[in-house]
This record gives C-alpha cells, sequence and structure tokens, in this order.
C-alpha cells in the first residue's frame, strides 16, 4: 500500500513543488558537475522521487508523460552506458583504439570497461536525471488548479535573481557566491550569465500568460500595467546579464508578448474596458480625431523599435562596459569554431555515443592547434550536437520525439483555438532552441526544470470548472474516508 492510499487526498499540497522550488532556485543553476551546490541538490532531487512515487499513484503524472518517458529514456541510456562490457566489444567501439592500447600497456591485459570514457561524469548525469525526474513529479502531483501557482513561483524565482544581480552591482562583488560564474556580466541564481540573461527572456512569456488569464491581478483594468512592469524588468535582467545570446532572445520573445498582447486589446474602440486604459493614458478618448488603427499602428512601431534595438545590440562588438562582450566578431566566437570538431565527434560517435558529462574529458583528444584556446571546454556549446557526441543516435531520438511531440501539442492548441497559449509555447521553445544551438542551458537543472514545468501548463488542457469541482469533491470524500478508517 502506497502513501496515497494510507492518506487519500490529504497529501494533494503544494509543499514537495515549493521545497524543489527553493532547492533548485539556490542550489541548481549551474551545469558543471563538480559544483558544491549541484553535489547538495541531487540528494534532495532523489529523495524527492522517492517521496513522491511512494505518496502519489502513477495516473496523477499522466499529464506529463512525455517528459518523463523522455527523462526516463536518458536515465535508461546512462544506465546502459555504466555497464561493463567485455574487451571483444569495448574495442570494437570508435576512438577506443588508444585507451585499449594504455591498458595493455599499464595492466599487460585489456580489461572489461563501460561504454563511457568517464564513468563517473556519467554517474553524475544520471543522478541529475534523476533528481531532476523528483522535481518534475512533484510539480505533476499538483492538481492542474494550481498550475498557474506554479508558474508564479517561477516568475518569482526570475525575480529574486534580478534583484541578486541588482545588489552584487550595488556591491561590487557577489555577496552570495553560489557558483564560479562564467562570464563577465551578473549571473543571478545562475553561475552563466547567458543562462540568467535567457531565463529573464523566458519570464516574459510566462508573465503574458498569467496577465493574459488575469491570475497575477484580479484588476482587469490594471493587469497590463503590471504586465508592462514586469516587462521592464526582465528586460533589465537581460540588460545585467550582458549576453548577446539574451538580447536576441529577448527580442523574440517581445515579440511574442506583444502580439499576445494586441490580440487581447482592441484598438480601434476606446471605450472598450481593456483599450480604454491604454487610450487613457495615451490622452485619447472614443471622440478623438485620432482612428483606432494610428493607435494600433503606433503600438507595432514601438514593439518592432525595440526588438530591432535589441537584435542590433546582440550583433554589436562587444563592450566590457556592458558584460561579457570581448569578442570582436561573431566568426572569432569559439562556438562557431569548434563546429567542424564537434561535427567529426557526432560521426564517429552516433552509434553509442562517448558517455554522457564526459565531453570535457573527450574534447581535448580531438582539438585541433588552430582553435586551441587558454580556456577549458567543457561543454560543446551546442545541445543538438552534443547530445549525439555523448548519447548516440538513441538519445539523439529522444530528442527527435520530444520535439515532435511539442510540435503536435502547439499545432493541436491553434487548431483548438486556444492561439495565446499556442504563441507563447512556440516562444519558449524558440527561445529555449536558440538557446541550446549556441549554448547549454538546459544542462542546468534550474532552467530545465522551469522549461518542463512551464510547457506542460502551456500544453496541457485548462482545467474547467466542471474539472475543479470534482477534485475538490474527490478532496473532502478522501478525508472523510480517511476520517472513517
Amino acid at each position: 500500500m502506497n502513501g496515497y492510499a494510507k492518506n487519500g487526498p490529504r497529501l494533494m499540497g503544494v509543499g514537495p513543488f515549493i521545497v524543489f522550488c527553493v532547492v533548485a532556485a539556490f542550489l541548481g543553476g549551474a551545469s558543471r558537475a563538480d559544483e558544491l551546490a549541484l553535489v547538495l541538490f541531487r540528494p534532495i532531487g532523489i529523495g524527492l522521487l522517492g517521496w513522491v512515487l511512494w505518496s502519489y499513484p502513477l495516473t496523477q503524472f499522466r499529464h506529463g508523460r512525455a517528459f518523463c518517458f523522455a527523462i526516463i529514456g536518458l536515465i535508461v541510456i546512462c544506465t546502459v552506458q555504466l555497464i561493463p562490457l567485455p574487451p571483444s566489444i569495448w574495442t570494437a567501439l570508435p576512438g577506443r583504439g588508444e585507451i585499449s592500447a594504455i591498458d595493455r600497456l599499464i595492466f599487460g591485459v585489456e580489461i572489461w570497461r563501460p561504454i563511457t570514457v568517464s564513468p563517473r561524469a556519467t554517474w553524475n548525469t544520471l543522478f541529475s536525471l534523476l533528481s531532476l525526474l523528483g522535481g518534475y513529479l512533484a510539480f505533476l502531483a499538483l492538481a492542474k488548479s494550481n498550475n498557474n501557482l506554479a508558474l508564479k513561483s517561477l516568475l518569482a524565482i526570475s525575480i529574486i535573481s534580478i534583484m541578486l544581480s541588482i545588489v552584487n552591482l550595488q556591491f561590487g562583488h557577489t555577496i552570495f557566491p553560489l557558483y564560479s560564474l562564467a562570464g563577465i556580466g551578473e549571473g543571478g541564481l545562475f553561475s552563466n550569465s547567458n543562462h540568467f540573461g535567457i531565463f529573464s527572456a523566458i519570464s516574459i512569456l510566462v508573465a503574458v500568460i498569467l496577465i493574459k488569464e488575469d491570475s497575477l491581478t484580479k484588476a482587469r483594468q490594471a493587469r497590463w500595467y503590471a504586465f508592462l512592469a514586469l516587462v521592464l524588468l526582465f528586460l533589465v535582467g537581460v540588460v545585467l546579464s550582458g549576453s548577446r545570446l539574451a538580447f536576441a532572445a529577448s527580442a523574440f520573445a517581445c515579440m511574442i508578448a506583444a502580439m499576445v498582447f494586441a490580440r487581447n486589446l482592441d484598438f480601434s474602440n476606446a471605450t472598450n474596458s481593456q483599450s480604454g486604459l491604454i487610450s487613457r493614458a495615451l490622452g485619447l478618448t472614443a471622440h478623438s480625431r485620432w482612428p483606432g488603427r494610428f493607435l494600433l499602428f503606433g503600438f507595432y512601431f514601438s514593439i518592432i523599435g525595440c526588438i530591432a534595438t535589441f537584435l542590433y545590440v546582440a550583433t554589436l562588438q562587444r563592450e566590457l562596459s556592458i558584460g561579457s562582450f570581448e569578442a570582436p566578431d561573431l566568426s572569432e566566437d569559439i562556438r562557431f569554431r569548434i563546429i567542424p570538431v564537434l561535427l567529426k565527434l557526432a560521426t564517429e560517435q552516433w552509434a553509442t555515443g562517448f558517455g554522457f558529462g564526459s565531453f570535457g574529458s573527450i574534447y581535448p583528444v580531438y582539438e585541433t592547434d588552430d582553435i586551441m584556446i587558454n580556456k577549458y571546454v567543457n561543454q560543446a556549446h551546442n545541445d543538438g550536437l552534443q547530445i549525439v557526441i555523448e548519447g548516440g543516435i538513441a538519445a539523439g531520438l529522444v530528442a527527435i520525439g520530444l520535439l515532435i511531440w511539442l510540435a503536435l501539442r502547439i499545432v493541436s492548441l491553434f487548431r483548438s483555438g486556444d492561439v495565446d497559449r499556442g504563441l507563447v509555447a512556440i516562444g519558449v521553445v524558440a527561445v529555449i532552441g536558440l538557446g541550446s544551438v549556441f549554448d547549454y542551458v538546459l544542462r542546468t537543472p534550474l532552467m530545465a526544470f522551469a522549461i518542463m514545468c512551464i510547457l506542460t501548463v502551456l500544453l496541457s488542457s485548462k482545467p474547467s470548472m466542471r474539472s475543479e469541482v470534482c477534485e475538490e469533491h474527490c478532496r473532502k470524500s478522501g478525508s472523510n474516508m480517511n476520517g472513517v478508517s
């Protein structure tokens, strides 16, 4: 008998989710396996995984089964990569010949080895995936009526991260040193300024869907004022990050948010309860000589100007005064220079991969003299290629399958008439896709957890009044049954 059968719906609370949010916010903002914060984060997440599985029936998690299957698939691949293989099989794998020769030189015989060339790194990846699954199941254990609460929690994490960056900037040093920072820009709750900027850009999309559904303020007249204030705050986070990648991502996020914003405001009728807010703010009335179409034109012109400015800054020469903008041009960025090496690794290791987490160990072997730099390259800065390099074709199929599912779910949103959620979902996927092509944003537990929660909320059906009533009835019935027993 599991915990749910013994305690019933009484356990259906937000406690586990809030606990994981706090832990992920303050311990899950790094991607390097040797960070002390991640060493503390993993056992907490794994412990939460066991507690959630004991406390809830598996049917509670069915609306997130796509992400669950993807994580479980990666866990299975990691496990297989850790199984020792006989020398006859292991030495036949590409890239293992030199290691086999070293074994014969040192030990006199060929020894059994796993697929991964760095077992410790693969164990770390396995534990990280298990802890991530624990947090995601804690989110799925929430009632659907608490979906907006989950989004608000993630929004709060972003705001705290920006506030922390502002305080750090004011004092001139990091007052809460969680990790060793990568980059010159501010990192907030993240160890990488790129990840901090991307998270701020995604927060714009979370804010617009919450505002649109009246979930941040009950005053309908004031909700878009709140949205504009939040957008300005999150753009401050983007600027503090000093990341060109974040500037480009925030420009796209602003474009999607503007589309949702415009869809929910009728500029042609200044007396409308929603558009009247904007009209009065601009000094217009229903009898103004300025037609609504000019107001609409001005709105779009302002948005396009904002987006163009951010895109322009994203391609500028980097200046130390605004963050980590130190590279003279994009062509000299290490992300572009190592692409030939990444393609060579991917074509050689498409069958089994070198093992999850082992990129930092194997890359120096393939690094050529013309791209050698005095910095440690521990990630490929391209998740699409790195997942094949480390996990082989099996991991690539998991990623492709998840992307196909996301595309089908987004199409179904548009077909069902939920255009706003469809637009925001496209925005989230596009921003993360941009971050994954030029960086490794999803290798940060906090980012991966937040993205799964956001997309699950956006792509799942909104709870109807009837379902909420039934849910409440089930809770009461369960409580009564517990009292009788």
